[in-house]
């Protein structure tokens, strides 16, 4: 489940960058795409001009000397996340309506919550054709018996 709603923050995310993927005989040889050294993988956000913005590495980095390396997809969404704050770009949201956190079962009404809260007009119609099914069903049954 959590993989795919990493896969949902990714997708969401990625429509404000462009990505590159590189194959180890085009990597770029200069150096300034190689600030912490020459391996791989690693992610390196860029600008516009295509230059490096160095503050945004892995804030997570497992091995120390490997600052642009990641190891998990949250570690990659909270960098793309910096990148858009860095740019002045709002965030996304992704925490509701995109079915990214699965949504918590209702709490059940006691006495102590008070009367429950007046309902919406769209709410009232469904609950009556609820009912309405409901009272189908068991109008059916009878008549099978």
């Amino acid at each position: 489940m959590q993989q795919s709603n990493a896969r949902k923050a990714f997708k969401k995310l990625s429509e404000y960058f462009v990505m590159v993927n590189t194959e180890d005989d085009e990597e770029p040889f200069e150096e300034e795409y190689r600030p912490d050294g020459k391996y791989i993988p690693r992610l390196l956000f860029l600008d516009k001009n295509g230059d490096l913005i160095s503050e945004i590495k892995n804030k997570k980095a497992e091995y120390k000397n490997y600052a642009y390396y990641y190891s998990s997809p949250a570690d990659i969404l909270n960098s793309m996340k910096d990148v858009l704050r860095h740019f002045e770009i709002d965030v996304p949201d992704l925490k509701k309506g995109d079915g990214l956190k699965p949504k918590k079962p209702e709490k059940k009404r006691s006495k102590e919550d008070g009367p429950e809260p007046p309902k919406m007009k769209a709410e009232k119609k469904e609950d009556a054709k609820k009912e309405t099914k409901k009272d189908g069903k068991k109008d059916s049954k009878k008549s099978e018996l």
